[in-house]
């Protein structure tokens, strides 16, 4: 599909005045379509925040939305201290959203990134305990290794 005509449907969705979860589906889309028009980007951001919106807090689309915010604004800013409080939120407030997941290993990257080692220890210990069984938690414990000192 083309991004402009995804646009233009998703908003005339929004004009429906549907209820709280197939208007945060309809954003979700919309911002998706924005960051996919180049010089539009900006907008998907401004889109998304209307996601924390109190209204749609419960729906599935409206978490999901917390976490395309965090991956959107990496994309377009490249600042992994900017994101890990949005990644944190959907984690801690959302846990058992199917995004926690990758929101709170992404969290733990970042943290990498960012040589914070104490929301690396805090994120990985967190990743383990919850997803102690996943495909990335022996990465993330070679990460828990790598970053401990070492008394020579």
């Amino acid at each position: 599909m083309r991004p402009d005509k995804a646009e233009a449907c998703f908003r005339r969705v929004l004009g429906l005045g549907a209820n709280p979860a197939t208007e945060a589906y309809a954003l979700l889309q919309l911002a998706i379509a924005l960051d996919r028009q180049h010089r539009r980007r900006p907008e998907a951001l401004t889109v998304l925040h209307q996601l924390r919106q109190s209204r749609y807090a419960d729906t599935y689309w409206g978490q999901y939305g917390l976490f395309r915010l965090a991956l959107f604004t990496y994309n377009q800013h490249q600042d992994s201290r900017e994101v890990m409080p949005l990644y944190k939120q959907m984690f801690t407030k959302y846990p058992n959203h199917p995004k926690a997941y990758s929101a709170l290993l992404c969290y733990v990257l970042d943290a990498v990134d960012v040589g914070d080692t104490q929301a690396l220890a805090d994120g990985a210990t967190l990743f383990l305990g919850r997803y102690g069984d996943s495909p990335h938690a022996a990465y993330i414990r070679t990460l828990i290794y790598s970053s401990t000192p070492r008394k020579e």
